[in-house]
């Protein structure tokens, strides 16, 4: 601290927050609980030496305490008794502060209490998963999360946030989702934070996202009971995510986190394992804003949220427009548009790859024009589509048809039509478009989503989640918190008991497959032989002549000075043109 008027005094201010006893900046207990302690620049702490401006105090040992927040601010006055606090007044956090934590600690419960034996969770098992912290009220959580059941925008409640031993204080948040936002008890999470003080989110090995997060979005990786699907742990929306980034469409990142709530003084309840810190798994998906067009490398162009087929700016552009003239420009002209203006609007090879990934994964949850966005790109004004939403996919069962929704620009771009609830391109519409989307569909099966690569995809996101050499695992106790807990049949905390209720983990009901998680590996493995034959199917073509076969002719024990192979004869249904 230096001044040229000299320094008079600096001060270092903490507060306590005890767990269970949250304060809020607009408390009166927030400007009153201060605790000051004198700062010398006498070179007694630390390496820096008296009379270097270096100002230091050390707060009690007695004082850093599991599980505890402390706040501090610095203060500082002059010779001539002018003053100055940081952080300082214009910041939206008013404070700086640091958590203290031992670490995430063992945990005991059975998966149906009082009929199946209590599970030992040691500290590897818990510490498996990156924890993320929800330091506030309890009566603020259970509002949010079960009692009020609000359905707007507006991020009602306050509390603080510990994630990478970062403090993100004074956040807001609420709960997140659509119609189904308080059906399933364990409900999704959304958070904002203050201008200046942005989230770091890490992948799932550990390495820090390029761009900083303005909002953070809590899946709650826990299926609609009434699906028969719960078990998935989230693994639908995270393949799904990834395939479709690896199929060359932007989509959101994704990474597990386990969420902890402190709102209590006791981290966990001896008499309940359904109270405590512990709230299971969950799954950090990237906001569609324009930070993601960061992260991806997009320019900076117009962003929508589209809903019923309208679209809400979640980006405004550099060079906009703010009016959103050019999404309905869109909406207004592509009925019975022609293929030179869609290939002067659309990104089509964007849309090919799009269209696979969702009918390879089932992503027909785009009825009424939702869970998709559309962005343009300024620089070179073509479109396309970001998905969004899909944990109600990889199954027949859920949203059962295709048509409508986002589809609608299947039924323009390739004609499509419906046959027994798949996307049919068989007629004689739109030749070129359909021979594109062919061929790209094709490109995307042998390189991707077929059993050996869409397979070990599968395996990476599982191997993030348990250690299949370790039981009981991470999985197993995100089940022991949430399959028979009582809230799960209790109308105060579900909004709809069919999605909810106890007992509906690994209820599915396909032939062959074990009802664990195992099971559940399983099951997308299947899906993606079976819905790859529906790609198949979709991108079979009469005019491609049929795959040759090779032989060898050359000398035995395969000389490299003596290779030589024969092809089969032509056979399609064309001519001959030519070979490589």
């Amino acid at each position: 601290v230096t001044d040229s008027d000299g320094v008079n005094a600096v001060s270092l201010l903490y507060q306590i927050i005890e767990p269970g006893s949250y304060v809020e900046r607009a408390d009166p207990a927030y400007e009153s609980n201060w605790i000051t302690l004198a700062m010398n620049d006498d070179g007694t702490h630390g390496d820096d030496m008296a009379g270097d401006s270096i100002y230091t105090a050390v707060i009690p040992d007695s004082i850093q305490q599991h599980r505890r927040l402390v706040r501090y601010r610095i203060s500082a006055t002059d010779g001539l008794d002018g003053s100055l606090t940081v952080p300082y007044a214009d910041d939206p956090q008013p404070n700086f502060a640091y958590f203290c934590y031992d670490g995430v600690p063992a945990w005991q419960a059975a998966v149906e209490p009082g009929v199946t034996p209590s599970l030992n969770f040691s500290t590897n098992t818990m510490r498996r998963t990156p924890s993320i912290h929800l330091i506030s009220k309890n009566n603020s959580v259970e509002t949010a999360t079960w009692t009020e059941r609000y359905m707007g925008d507006v991020y009602k409640w306050n509390g603080t946030l510990v994630y990478d031993g970062k403090v993100y204080d004074h956040i807001r948040y609420r709960a997140r989702g659509g119609v189904h936002r308080y059906a399933m008890c364990k409900n999704m999470w959304k958070f904002d934070f203050n201008r200046g003080h942005d989230f770091q989110m890490r992948d799932d090995y550990g390495r820090k996202y390029g761009t900083k997060w303005t909002k953070l979005n809590l899946g709650a990786c826990i299926q609609q009971g009434n699906y028969n699907h719960r078990g998935e742990q989230g693994l639908f929306e995270s393949v799904g995510s990834r395939l479709f980034n690896l199929a060359g469409v932007e989509s959101f990142n994704t990474a597990f986190l386990q969420l902890r709530i402190i709102d209590e003084a006791d981290e966990a309840d001896p008499a309940s394992q359904y109270e405590g810190d512990f709230w299971g798994l969950y799954l950090a998906t990237e906001q569609l804003n324009g930070r993601f067009l960061d992260e991806h490398g997009l320019p900076d162009g117009n962003l929508y949220k589209m809903e019923g087929g309208s679209g809400e700016l979640n980006n405004i552009g550099s060079l906009g427009p703010t009016d959103k003239s050019d999404l309905n420009y869109i909406l207004d002209n592509y009925t019975g548009a022609s293929d030179a203006w869609w290939r002067a609007n659309w990104k089509l090879d964007d849309f090919y790859s799009y269209q696979a990934i969702v009918q390879g994964i089932h992503h027909y949850d785009i009825n009424n024009g939702k869970n998709f966005f559309y962005y343009r790109n300024p620089e070179t004004g073509l479109w396309e589509v970001i998905p969004w939403d899909l944990d109600l996919s990889w199954a027949d069962n859920m949203y059962n048809t295709w048509w409508g929704g986002n589809n609608a620009l299947a039924t323009r771009i390739l004609e499509a039509t419906s046959s027994n609830n798949l996307i049919d391109i068989s007629g004689p519409e739109r030749p070129e478009f359909r021979m594109e989307f062919r061929n790209r569909t094709r490109e995307i099966r042998d390189l991707l989503f077929n059993a050996d690569q869409a397979g070990q995809l599968i395996d990476e996101q599982v191997n993030l989640l348990r250690d299949p050499a370790v039981s009981p695992s991470f999985l197993d106790a995100d089940r022991a918190m949430w399959d028979y807990n009582p809230k799960m049949n209790d109308s105060d905390y579900s909004s709809n008991l069919s999605k909810a209720g106890t007992g509906e983990f690994y209820q599915w009901t396909e032939s062959g497959v074990t009802k664990d998680f195992n099971g559940c590996v399983q099951l997308m493995k299947n899906y993606v032989v079976a819905r790859g034959a529906h790609l198949d199917d979709l991108a079979t073509d009469s005019a491609i002549p049929n795959t040759p076969l090779l032989s060898f002719t050359g000398d035995t024990n395969y000389p490299l000075n003596g290779l030589s192979f024969s092809c089969s004869g032509f056979s399609g249904s064309g001519t001959f043109a030519a070979m490589e």
